[in-house]
Formats: structure tokens, sequence, C-alpha cells
């Protein structure tokens, strides 16, 4: 942190502090993120959109901020990079899931889907398909997911729980912790989390 800190006191511009929030959110210090990200909100001139990324990964570990919430706070910029905007569309997908609002969970993927091959959005099909009962089209969706095999089952772990399937999910956890252990102790946070 100490790099991050001086980078920051040589050249205090949006990148850098951004990049000091992104790793004291890596080493765990969750406090320094959040003063980088006041930070460059004081500064201003962020061209890069940096700064709604760094918002973005606060909110994924801060317990007190709602991703949905952010979300739809910057859901209606015109600013916001490709890459921040994707992910704005993708939480909101998942907030209409867990939600039970298939049709703007099924709006979302498909929006997503005509800009980019989003692997996720295919999963949010997935799960849309798998809860409407068309195995067809869920087999269809989930072999559109290009993903590895252990960030698969992540997603589909991720998507059983948002579908109240916990025994699904269940089982997905237990297999990823042969492979990938952090990925199945995110699933079991979720589990604990939503059931």
């Amino acid at each position: 942190m100490l790099l991050a800190m001086r980078a920051v006191k040589r050249r205090p511009c949006p990148e850098t502090m951004v990049w000091a929030g992104l790793m004291g959110l890596e080493s765990g210090d969750l406090e320094l993120a959040r003063q980088m990200l006041d930070q460059v909100r004081q500064l201003g001139g962020d061209p890069f959109g940096e700064t709604e990324w760094l918002a973005m990964q606060i909110a994924y570990r801060d317990p007190e901020q709602r991703v949905p919430d952010l979300a739809r706070e910057l859901e209606g910029r015109r600013d916001l990079s490709p890459v921040v905007s994707q992910k704005v569309q993708l939480e909101l997908m998942w907030a209409a899931l867990r939600e039970g609002d298939g049709n703007e969970a099924r709006r979302r993927a498909e929006y997503l889907l005509k800009v980019d091959d989003v692997p996720d959005a295919h999963m949010g099909l997935w799960a849309l398909a798998t809860m409407d009962g068309n195995e067809r089209a869920a087999k269809a969706q989930y072999e559109r997911a290009r993903l590895p095999k252990a960030r698969k089952m992540y997603m589909e772990a991720y998507c059983r729980t948002l579908m109240r399937d916990f025994e699904g999910a269940g089982r997905l956890q237990a297999q990823l912790q042969e492979l990938d252990p952090s990925l199945a102790e995110s699933t079991k946070r979720w589990l604990k989390e939503e059931g």
C-alpha cells in the first residue's frame, strides 16, 4: 500500500487514485478504497470512466452498499466506459432475476447480447429457460456461455441460488471445492445470504 500512496502523492490524478483504490481493495483495505474514490470525485476530470469502475468494485465488497442500487444510479449515464456499462446491465439483469421479473431479466440479457457475446448474459437466459421448463433453450444458452469449467459452474451455482434452487447450488459448491476453492467460498457465501 505504501507504493500506491507514494504514486498518489507524486501524481495526484484520477487514474493513479483509482489504481490506489483498487490496490487497497485487493489488500482488503476498504477504507483506503473509499478515500481514493472520494478524492477522485472531488478532483473530477476522469476521462476514462475509471471512477465508476472503482465504485462498482467497492460496492461488491462493502456490506453497507447494494450493487443493484449503484447500478440503477449509473444506468442513465451515457459517459460510462463500455466495461462499466456492461457491468451495470449485468447487475440489473441479476437483480431482475432475483426479484422474479423474468421479462426484465430477459430484456437486459438480450440487450447485452446485441452489443457483445457476454457469457453471463447467456447464463441469465439459461436460468430463465430452466425456470420456464424449456430444456432445449436452456441447453442452447448453457452451451453458448463460453466460460472455463470452474467459472461456468460458479455462474450456474449463482443462477441456481437466484432461482432458489439451493440444493443444486450446494452440489455445485461441493464440486467447486475441488476445482477452485475461492469460487466455492463465494458460492457458500451466496447460499448463506440468499438461503
